[in-house]
């Protein structure tokens, strides 16, 4: 590569990852605005029943997996990935504009399940162009890294502010607000990112999963298998912690605000930690820690007697987050180098089939009590383990092969 290429190569990076740290806040702070709150939404404004809502929050989710596995092959062939990118804001941006004023149930889970859906690809899309972007650069898990803070960041200011909407203007103004940052995320998309070169100069051949021996697809698989248990965890923990905190820990709901609060603001360093550690350790190697981590943390919390001792736990949650959805994700996408799209959207399809796998065993908790959920969690954990030290032997035995 020559001095001008190389220079001309550094432009194009800068560029780019500075508006795409804006994408990355504005998208996480328009989820963290209406997400939380999607049951409170469908409960008292579209008087949804309990069968009602359990068959949006089961459709919508996996709605969103078909729609992202389409849209993550299509950018990894024709499609231009700036233009996917525009397409899955603006359809955040339509969803939540038409959620502001829309109150019937079957309509609302239409929209849920035809452009809501193509608005949950823009988390993957914008991991796939990030990649795309920095190309074979070493830097890439801790720049990748990096950018999901911006994500963790909004997520701690987005519930508080939520809050603030729903009392001073109810649903609309919360929905609205939502599309407001998805208009901000169309804008930086179309003024600030341009197509990264290495994906104009690849044809659709090179893109064939022919590419990948037998034990490589297996190891990919195994892994994605891996990831689904660990994230089923994460979500497991997010709805279990208010629960443990309210009916085993005897404290108040603004106790769990708090200790979720704390996990979220340590992910920042976490991942900025894990991310520069990517670059003097094996990504591989960072990716088989982090379930320790979780077993960690879901065996204490099991156990805890106090909120406080759960507030500390936080350390060992935040870095099992900080791998699982930071490093993990780069991962995958060195699994398929010359499918950045599609390694993205199997990765972060990861997220609703471990949150479907999540629910049946809160329902446990409610049964046996919560504690059994953070047991559950350390189970899945070590699940989680075992597959990627399977998925590690399946890759050894293809090196060995070749």
């Amino acid at each position: 590569m020559t001095a001008t290429t190389t220079r001309a190569a550094i432009r194009h990076r800068s560029r780019s990852l500075a508006p795409l740290a804006a994408v990355f806040l504005a998208f996480g702070l328009s989820t963290a605005l209406w997400y939380p709150f999607l049951s409170l939404f469908l409960t008292s404004a579209a008087h949804a029943d309990p069968v009602e809502l359990s068959l949006f929050l089961l459709a919508a989710p996996l709605s969103g997996i078909a729609v992202s596995t389409v849209l993550g092959r299509l950018s990894d062939g024709r499609f231009a990935r700036r233009r996917v990118l525009m397409v899955c804001a603006g359809a955040g941006c339509t969803s939540a504009a038409v959620f502001s004023v829309l109150r019937s149930y079957w309509l609302l889970l239409l929209i849920a399940c035809t452009v809501t859906a193509v608005a949950s690809s823009l988390l993957a899309q914008s991991f796939a162009y990030t990649r795309a972007v920095l190309a074979d650069d070493p830097s890439a898990p801790m720049v990748t890294s990096a950018l999901r803070t911006f994500f963790s960041i909004a997520w701690i200011a987005g519930p508080p502010l939520a809050s603030v909407l729903l009392t001073t203007g109810g649903f609309t103004s919360l929905y609205l607000s939502s599309a407001v940052l998805y208009a901000v995320v169309v804008g930086v998309v179309m003024l600030w990112l341009v197509e990264p070169p290495a994906t104009l100069a690849r044809s659709p051949a090179d893109h064939a999963e022919l590419g990948l021996g037998g034990a490589a697809r297996r190891s990919l698989w195994i892994t994605l298998a891996a990831l689904v248990l660990l994230q089923s965890a994460v979500s497991l923990n997010v709805q279990a912690v208010p629960l443990l905190v309210r009916h085993e820990l005897h404290a108040s709901v603004g106790s769990a605000g708090v200790v979720l609060g704390v996990c979220a603001a340590l992910e920042i360093p976490a991942m900025l930690g894990f991310g520069a550690l990517s670059s003097r350790v094996p990504l591989r190697r960072l990716v088989r820690i982090g379930p320790l981590f979780g077993i960690a943390y879901y065996s204490l919390a099991s156990v805890t007697g106090q909120v406080w001792q759960l507030g500390l736990a936080q350390v060992f949650n935040a870095c099992f987050i900080a791998v699982i959805q930071g490093l993990a994700i780069s991962y995958v996408q060195e699994l398929l180098p010359l499918q950045p799209g599609r390694a993205s959207t199997l990765y972060s399809n990861t997220f609703p089939c471990g949150a479907i796998l999540a629910s049946p065993l809160l329902g446990l908790g409610a049964q046996f009590g919560y504690r059994v959920s953070f047991l559950a969690a350390t189970a899945l954990s070590v699940g989680g383990l075992v597959l990627l030290m399977a998925a590690r032997q399946a890759r050894q035995i293809e090196v060995a092969a070749g």
